[in-house]
């Protein structure tokens, strides 16, 4: 029973304080109310901005990979310009830079003025990166050294060489960092200047037939069915490519005289025989009054020049 009570006590305690603090609620029952409520409306508004910045990014980086796999600096552009501010227009303003670069060094060989004016391109996207990369260690390195690129491209010699210092000083240890050390080592010195001082001056031109540059699509039709046939190499009468057979050319081959038959010795014609039997022949062709008469005499004077038959049985 002393247990019981007790426990009934402490309850009654526990229930009065509760009120007491009600009580000193009350007033203020309304703001905590607010209060709750804007807590609830601020972390569903942290998760929809939150979801919508993932959304956002997951887009960015789509568009991103799509205008790598079209490898055109013109979409790269597009990207950094849709989703500026992003992660994935840092990388493609570097990505472009690297074309407009690679594009821009090989027509130094070719076309100055096209090359300038990609080289310049590349020198503005890398410029970008390098103003908003700071958080991004590797990428603003990226970017560093190929600005060092450019201005080598460009013949600015002082510029290159400050940034593939940077480059150095920031990774020495890296791959990156030991391929910039090296290339700023050798544009060190008074023959490194004279050769870019002569290089900047040249004006080359591509040779007549030469191929397009890196960066320039050769003309070439969408539909390979259009292309013309190429010549045909095969030999008369051997199967071509499409399994017909070319035709023979008309060639008339005159086919050798056939053997005179052997004859025995005491067999063969004499000339004299012969002679006499030529005229005889002759005027039974005249006599005759047949005009068909005429062309069957002249085989039979020919035939004994071809086969001449025995002597024998021609007297007859």
């Amino acid at each position: 029973m002393k247990t019981q009570r007790r426990h009934e006590l402490q309850t009654n305690k526990l229930a009065d304080q509760i009120g007491v603090y009600l009580q000193m609620v009350r007033p203020y029952q309304k703001l905590i109310l607010y209060g709750v409520v804007t807590v609830a409306v601020l972390g569903a508004a942290v998760l929809f901005i939150s979801s919508q910045q993932q959304a956002r990014a997951g887009a960015s980086w789509e568009d991103y990979f799509n205008a790598m796999v079209e490898q055109r600096p013109e979409a790269l552009d597009e990207v950094a310009q849709l989703h500026s501010g992003s992660p994935a227009a840092l990388w493609a303003r570097q990505a472009a830079g690297d074309m407009k670069l690679m594009t821009g060094a090989s027509l130094l060989y070719q076309d100055r003025k096209e090359a300038l004016k990609n080289l310049r391109d590349a020198e503005k996207n890398f410029s970008a990166v390098e103003q908003n990369a700071a958080v991004y260690p590797m990428l603003l390195q990226r970017a560093r050294y190929g600005l060092a690129q450019t201005y080598e491209s460009l013949c600015e010699v002082e510029k290159a060489r400050d940034y593939f210092k940077k480059v150095a000083s920031a990774e020495p240890n890296s791959a990156l960092g030991k391929l910039a050390q090296r290339r700023h080592d050798q544009m060190v010195g008074r023959d490194a200047e004279r050769w870019f001082a002569w290089f900047e001056k040249q004006e080359p031109k591509p040779p007549a037939g030469v191929m397009p540059a890196a960066g320039r699509e050769p003309q070439v039709p969408f539909d390979l069915s259009d292309l013309p046939d190429g010549p045909d190499p095969s030999f008369p009468g051997v199967p071509a490519a499409s399994g017909e057979s070319e035709p023979m050319p008309d060639v008339q081959l005159t086919p050798p005289e056939p053997p005179a038959p052997d004859t025995p010795p005491e067999a063969k014609p004499e000339p004299e025989a012969e002679r006499s039997a030529e005229p005889e022949a002759k005027p039974a062709a005249e006599s005759d009054p047949q005009p068909a008469a005429e062309p069957e005499a002249k085989p039979a004077e020919a035939a004994p020049s071809e086969s001449a038959p025995p002597a024998e049985e021609a007297k007859p």
